[in-house]
């Protein structure tokens, strides 16, 4: 897989955290969690992607996603679940950290930022509320 060799070229840390604001179907999830098989490391990943739509026509859509974060999250499902199966029934020799087959997602919500709204007036009375 060409993005699990990009991230093991530049790989420096064992806890590192791969950070990608463009994740799309979230392959360098996919990469993270089969080095941390693979290597036994604890390396995390913080991905990013807005909810677009994907087009009404797309294979995607059909099978029930209505975004690109939707695709994304079902891939990441379904490399911890493969993950999981690879891993029942072997023993765990290796002296690293164990498999941490985890995630969270987190949605995107409305500011609760109100804009400033510019006074007319100079009274500083006024202003101050006095």
């Amino acid at each position: 897989m060409l993005i699990k060799h990009l991230i093991s070229t530049v790989w420096q840390d064992d806890n590192a955290i791969i950070l990608n604001f463009f994740a799309g179907s979230c392959p360098s999830a996919q990469a993270v969690l089969e080095m941390n098989r693979d290597y036994r490391i604890g390396a995390r990943f913080l991905l990013v992607q807005l909810p677009e739509p994907l087009e009404a026509e797309s294979s995607a859509h059909r099978a029930g996603s209505a975004t690109i974060a939707d695709v994304g999250r079902e891939r990441i499902g379904r490399t911890i679940k493969k993950l999981k199966e690879d891993e029942d029934g072997k023993l765990d020799l290796s002296s690293g950290q164990p498999l941490d087959l985890g995630f969270r997602v987190y949605n995107l919500a409305e500011s609760t930022r109100q804009p400033w709204q510019e006074s007319d007036t100079n009274d500083t009375k006024k202003l101050s509320g006095r």
